[in-house]
């Protein structure tokens, strides 16, 4: 037996070894490797086969072996080094680091760079002696200070003189990432404190939503004179946002108060009216709320105060006065999204014709599309199905996903023989008028077709001008570690250690590396892949009208048991979960904001515990926030909770997940009694709000239509009491 496996390792090279590579024929690759290694030194792309190859089947000593023979490579050595040190940190750490400290010094790519960082950071809680941290300090400095923040509360934590004074540094730099939190919880174990390192400590709670933790500290600073590192009205400030974060109203309009009173810079003081007006609305006290606005304009004037103030007076039913804040202000646009509020206010008052005036009249981008569409809705209300569709098509290049799914729908309710009639002028501009006739009636028809089957001409016409595929096979890899990986038949090494040296020049280049990262399960790379090959091929025209193959990928649903199970014991619909957990995470389960959310429904650790409680199962951990059904589970479990606070309207429940159910209960009232989901969109004041509630609701459309079928057809039954999406309005709330 051992000859006749001798013989094939001879005859076996290193093509043969490829083709079993890509077949993940491991066990074979280790057999032929250890023969041949025998025979003849191993070339470096073996070397790395086979390392793979031992590392699958458990074999670490003959992997660590492997990956030195190709560690000196200039291809791979790289991912050879890296790959070493990750095997080797956990049982020899100065080896590790000595193994991957070249790699601080000169990284290919910003995988191997990080991942390097990662290493030393474990050496160094393991224990190195002085010299390897000396070295490892002067091989970081050529890193940028956000990469290299892990590497520095690291070294910090080494250091018994000045790591103290190194984690205050840390704090002063930045406290928006988890390194600020640990090295603030560090702080506050240490003994004798002083007033600006107590300051720094609950800054950083507060970024990290830790609103109980960082109160007493900052009630403590509050009463301490000035000059102690920081400005007392800063302190009040943050103190008052830990209340308004609480939903305590009055307790943090007192604290802005005293902000004011201890402030001395026209800018800040401004600033701290706003917030403060904005704490007496949502205490309800309107007329208070109004002057403190108006403090603001006084004391520092803007376009974007001038307006928060005309939607106050808006609301106090001062129309007036509002206009003629929204007249005076300096800037185009945002006179125009002054006009864009008080057509909502017009609408809101039961006064159509005088919003349709205002709405048609708004020509400017980003409120032009949705104008459109609210216009369209009034002249739809009214039957006056020309005016609405000569509004729409005038607006098309304007609409994009939300919005123009909205306009699909209303012209699924325009009699035929106006919609065909439209349907044959487009069909004669794309066969004989001039070119950009041709062009405009193409992206007509494309963003405002209402019958999804006759789309296919238009898709047909849209693939003959901008065709997705070249060529069978696959696409070239441009030289580097990637291609390198890639032809060796390592294509999860490829992947993870050079994702940028995939192919991505043309739209089917791009649309074909985005299948190779889905297929490994990194989905958060095949949404941003697909999105940059939509906007390569052309983003004039919508997704709807370019092959299925980008739609699927631009919204992919990685887990759909898993989904449907989350959103069948929340009673939610399931695409509703899917546009959340697209629009949070892109769907990557290690995602984490700089505030401390994590997962796929980036949950904050408060919020999990809370929603955790209400479930009756026990607090999680913030490390079982990145377990996908853990966080499917509690993010369903609060979408479902805001769901019920407004009576299953899923345009203010969306908002609320953003921007707090407070904010999205004035937006809703401001949007009036017969509130639909494009009034409610239109009337979000706060910009990424409004783009993250569209975008969710969009999203979730589209999951529906491309999934909906089969997920209808799961094994898991559909729960009788789901919140199933009626119209959109109060009375059918009610």
């Amino acid at each position: 037996m051992i000859w006749l496996v001798m013989i094939t390792a001879t005859v076996t090279g290193a093509v043969g070894m490829v083709d079993l590579a890509r077949d993940g024929e491991w066990a074979q690759i280790f057999e032929v490797a250890e023969v041949r290694s025998h025979q003849l030194p191993l070339r470096p792309d073996e070397a790395m086969m086979a390392a793979v190859a031992a590392r699958k089947l458990g074999h670490d000593k003959a992997a660590e072996r492997y990956l030195e023979l190709a560690i000196d490579n200039e291809g791979v050595g790289d991912v050879a080094r890296v790959e070493l040190g990750r095997l080797r940190v956990k049982t020899d750490a100065e080896r590790a680091a000595a193994t991957v400290i070249p790699l601080l010094k000169r990284s290919p790519t910003r995988e191997i760079r990080l991942a390097a960082i990662e290493v030393v950071v474990e050496a160094i809680d393991r224990g190195l002696e002085d010299s390897a941290l000396r070295e490892i300090e002067a091989a970081s400095r050529r890193y940028r200070r956000s990469q290299k923040r892990p590497l520095e509360y690291a070294l910090a934590t080494q250091d018994e003189t000045a790591g103290r004074r190194r984690k205050v540094k840390l704090l002063e730099s930045s406290r928006q990432d988890e390194v600020s939190l640990r090295a603030a919880r560090d702080l506050l174990a240490e003994d004798n404190l002083s007033l600006r390192e107590k300051w720094l400590a609950a800054r950083t709670l507060y970024q990290h939503a830790l609103y109980a933790e960082a109160e007493p500290l900052l009630d403590e600073l509050a009463s301490t004179p000035t000059g102690s590192g920081f400005s007392t009205w800063e302190v009040a400030l943050t103190r008052g946002r830990c209340a308004f974060r609480a939903g305590r109203w009055l307790e943090a309009a007192a604290w802005y108060q005293k902000a004011i009173e201890k402030c001395t810079r026209r800018d800040n003081r401004a600033s701290l009216h706003v917030h403060h007006s904005r704490a007496l609305e949502l205490e309800g006290n309107l007329e208070n709320a109004i002057e403190e606005a108006r403090q603001a304009v006084i004391v520092r004037t803007t376009d974007e105060r001038r307006l928060f103030l005309a939607r106050l007076r808006l609301k106090a039913d001062q129309i007036d006065l509002a206009a003629q804040g929204i007249s005076a202000m300096r800037s185009r646009s945002f006179r125009v999204r002054g006009e864009m509020v008080r057509a909502v206010y017009e609408l809101s008052q039961g006064n159509p014709e005088a919003a349709h005036r205002r709405l048609t009249a708004i020509r400017r981008d980003p409120w032009r599309g949705p104008a459109a569409v609210l216009a369209a809705e009034v002249s739809a209300g009214q039957e006056d199905w020309k005016r609405a569709l000569d509004t729409l098509e005038r607006a098309s290049r304007a609409l994009d996903g939300f919005w123009a799914a909205h306009a699909q729908r209303i012209l699924r309710e325009v009699p035929e023989p106006i919609i065909d009639e439209w349907r044959q002028h487009n069909s004669k501009q794309l066969a004989s008028g001039s070119e950009r006739n041709r062009r405009d009636a193409l992206i007509t028809s494309a963003v405002l077709e209402p019958q999804s089957e006759r789309l296919d001409a238009v898709r047909s016409q849209v693939l003959e001008l901008r065709p997705f595929h070249n060529g069978e096979g696959e696409p070239e890899f441009r030289a580097g570690i990637a291609g390198r990986l890639w032809s060796s038949g390592l294509e999860e090494l490829a992947q993870r250690w050079h994702p940028s040296g995939f192919p991505s020049g043309q739209p089917g280049e791009i649309l074909w590396t985005a299948g190779r990262f889905e297929a490994t399960g990194q989905v958060w790379r095949t949404v941003r892949l697909a999105d940059h090959a939509w906007r390569v091929a052309g983003s004039d025209l919508p997704v709807r009208v370019y092959p299925k193959e980008l739609v699927l990928r631009l919204f992919p649903l990685p887990s759909p048991e898993a989904v449907r199970r989350a959103a069948n014991d929340a009673s939610i619909p399931w695409s509703l979960l899917a546009g959340v957990v697209r629009e949070e995470s892109r769907w990557d389960p290690e995602a984490f904001s700089r505030v401390g959310a994590r997962g796929l429904a980036q949950l904050m650790p408060a919020t999990s515990a809370e929603v955790a409680r209400r479930l009756g199962d026990s607090e999680p951990t913030p490390g079982d926030l990145f377990k996908p059904e853990v966080s499917l589970r509690l993010g369903a479990a609060e979408i479902g909770r805001l769901l019920d606070r407004f009576g299953g309207f899923q345009a203010p429940a969306i908002a609320a997940y953003n921007a707090g159910e407070a904010q999205a209960q004035l937006w809703l009232d401001a949007c009036g009694s017969d509130c639909t989901e494009t009034r409610y969109a239109a009337t979000i004041s706060f910009d990424a709000t409004r783009r993250y509630t569209v975008d969710v609701l969009w999203a979730a459309s589209m999951y529906e239509q491309q999934y909906g079928a089969g997920i209808a057809s799961a094994e898991i039954e559909s729960p009788q009491d789901v919140r199933v999406p009626a119209p959109a309005n109060a009375r059918s709330r009610h």
